[in-house]
């Protein structure tokens, strides 16, 4: 093995690469992953060691897996591999942890329980993985690795299911979560994590779904509130509400102490890096924001959304070179993200090369033709080059849309602003103030650089609880 002095000189940090599923049926892959992000989850509660995020570890692929290039990419010191069998009610997870510096195997290991017993080897393996990279924890950690989440099988099952669809980020795949958490609470009424998990999916409704905000805002708020009934300490429920504080009701004081202690109650959490860093930005404390961002960037290190973040921020900075490495990199991670390509498209917008902001916003339509902040995206960029007549027919499209679904987005009145129609973008910004549409605390960066010095706009900001 490895002498004392050499363990204790190696940083703790680990990797659970996505678990293979062993079962005869593929469609018991949500359950492997799901495996592999309680476990991940588990992991990063340990405040001695450092856990790379489940975005980062699913974006390494199983047929190249050298575990010393893994370990380079992720920038951890051992990796956890595991595979996962279901037969009937019977469990079978067998798990080796992996030096990546050299390759060597540190220990292996096979567990086989009832199948309502998988958190038992959750906990089992997470702290014979801690004692393995020696890291210490303390009484209340060991508590939480004991815990069970929920004593129902069929709760648990269908609460991966509801994460599986989460995990997909899009707008059908935040549906099925809603529906699959619904189902898990249905089943087992006090299981926290599913209320959680509703929270959020509910949070994200009026970005990309069909949602009002005021339909939205409640579903958040009442789930979030119930989840931290039944788990205070559940660091992704007081994400989920300091967004609700933050988005919704615009009470920054309660959003930042919310943001606070999830993060001191889960450091490794990289969710809740960035979405304390996405409330940062609206305050206008970009240092912090871009050292919130890094810190989730290098949990979460293969995450196209976390290189964009950062790059998008910068960007809002007015730090263009390194804004411009960032976005690349998210693009390159995966040239199917809309945001990534839409952001390059701001990015061209700001420093004047409008022929490339058309090509990338171009993009991100062709990516999610339905989505109000793509085309709008597209329609500013066109209508600042001058080509007024296809902005406005964009225009119109996402005007009859919202008619039709009342929803109000913010980023359309940046449309009529560069159609030089200023009375038409204010009037436009005042319906989504009377929904509270929860992007008007993100009226920031350059989307919005036309419309910064008008005082009408300063006085919305005001009244949406924004620094001038």
């Amino acid at each position: 093995g490895v002498s004392l002095a050499a363990a204790s000189m190696r940083p703790r940090t680990v990797a659970v690469l996505p678990c293979t599923n062993w079962s005869k049926d593929p469609a018991e892959q949500y359950f492997s992953d799901g495996l592999t992000e309680e476990l991940t989850g588990a992991l990063a509660k340990v405040r001695a060691l450092r856990v790379a995020a489940r975005t980062s570890t699913f974006a390494v692929k199983k047929g190249d897996r050298d575990v010393r290039q893994v370990g380079r990419a992720l920038g951890v010191s051992a990796v956890l591999e595991c595979s996962v069998r279901r037969a009937g009610d019977r469990v079978r997870v067998t798990a080796e942890l992996i030096n990546t510096a050299d390759g060597f195997h540190q220990w292996a290991e096979s567990y086989e329980r009832d199948g309502t017993d998988i958190f038992a080897i959750q906990s089992e393996l997470a702290l014979r993985i801690a004692a393995g990279l020696s890291a210490e924890l303390t009484p209340r950690e060991r508590d939480r690795l004991a815990r069970r989440p929920t004593a129902s099988p069929a709760a648990h099952d269908l609460y991966l299911k509801g994460r599986y669809f989460w995990n997909q980020r899009s707008a059908a795949g935040f549906e099925r979560a809603i529906e699959y958490y619904r189902r898990a609470i249905a089943s087992d009424s006090e299981y926290a994590e599913a209320y959680a998990g509703l929270a959020a999916a509910y949070s994200m409704q009026p970005f990309v779904g069909e949602l009002t905000p005021a339909e939205a805002l409640e579903q958040t708020r009442v789930n979030a509130l119930k989840a931290l009934e039944l788990d205070a300490d559940l660091a992704e429920a007081h994400t989920v509400l300091a967004g609700y504080y933050h988005a919704h009701v615009w009470n920054s004081e309660a959003a930042e102490r919310e943001h606070l202690r999830a993060l001191e109650l889960d450091p490794n959490y990289s969710i809740g890096h960035l979405w304390y860093a996405n409330f940062l930005v609206s305050m206008r404390r970009f240092d912090e924001a871009i050292a919130h961002r890094r810190k989730a960037l290098e949990l979460d290190p293969l995450s196209p959304q976390m290189d964009l973040m950062l790059g998008s921020t910068l960007l809002a900075a007015g730090q263009h070179r390194d804004a411009l490495a960032h976005l690349r990199d998210a693009v390159e991670l995966d040239s199917m993200y809309w945001l990534g390509q839409a952001t390059l498209g701001e990015y061209y917008e700001a420093t004047g090369h409008m022929a490339e902001a058309i090509r990338f916003h171009r993009r991100a339509v062709g990516l999610t033709p339905r989505n109000p902040s793509a085309k709008a995206g597209l329609a500013r960029a066109l209508a600042v080059a001058g080509r007024k007549e296809e902005a406005r027919a964009i225009l119109h499209d996402l005007e009859t849309e919202a008619h039709r679904n009342a929803i109000y987005a913010p980023p359309v009145a940046t449309v009529l602003d560069a159609l030089n129609d200023r009375t038409g973008a204010l009037a436009w910004l005042e319906r989504s103030y009377e929904q509270r549409h929860p992007a008007l605390r993100f009226m920031d960066g350059p989307r919005f650089a036309r419309l910064a010095a008008d005082p009408l706009f300063r006085d919305l900001r005001r009244r949406v609880g924004l620094p001038p």
